[in-house]
């Protein structure tokens, strides 16, 4: 993999990999490699655990933008192991300016926002479909954790009674000035 020190967009495709044929993979044949990856793009079935391995293996600093698409309903509780994988590497924390998380049940905004809210230079958050009620709560934790938010996109594809009002917008205008998308 050190073969690849350039390599700065990595899109992956983990559905349909057996779990016993990646943890096969010497771990150190795949760590220090990447280190200039800047986008991640992960595509997966229902398990977390392959894909939180590989991103544990991950030794880029500039990690800009991380994608993850379940095709599958999703074992409860396993986002936290997709957040601590990206936390692994501290500065992640700062790098990380676009995240984008789609699966295919929704989730409440408690089991989510507070793992990202660590990341403080979010400007893209797209969560289609993830979230199940956002409320107008939620929108001000958003708008004060991201600053620099510029495209906001919490479309619930799994409930049509909105919870959040043209007050809950509020604190987008206030917070986040350079927000020039939002699709709610």
């Amino acid at each position: 993999m050190a073969a690849l020190p350039r390599l700065n967009h990595l899109n992956l495709n983990f559905a349909g990999v057996a779990e016993e044929g990646f943890f096969k993979i010497p771990s150190d044949a795949i760590r220090g490699a990447f280190l200039s990856l800047r986008t991640l793009t992960i595509s997966t079935t229902n398990s977390t655990r392959i894909p939180s391995a590989f991103i544990n293996s991950v030794d880029s600093d500039h990690l800009e933008k991380f994608a993850i698409r379940f095709y599958h309903e999703h074992p409860p509780g396993s986002l936290a192991d997709i957040f601590r994988a990206l936390k692994s590497n501290p500065k992640r924390l700062i790098s990380l300016k676009s995240f984008a998380l789609c699966t295919q049940k929704a989730a409440s905004p408690s089991s989510i926002l507070p793992h990202l809210f660590a990341f403080s230079n979010i400007r893209v958050l797209s969560l289609p479909g993830t979230l199940s009620e956002i409320g107008d709560d939620n929108l001000s934790d958003i708008a004060k954790a991201w600053p620099h938010l510029e495209d906001l996109s919490i479309v619930s594809i799994w409930s049509n009674t909105a919870k959040a009002t043209l007050q809950g917008l509020f604190p987008l205008s206030v917070y986040c000035p350079k927000l020039k998308r939002l699709r709610l």
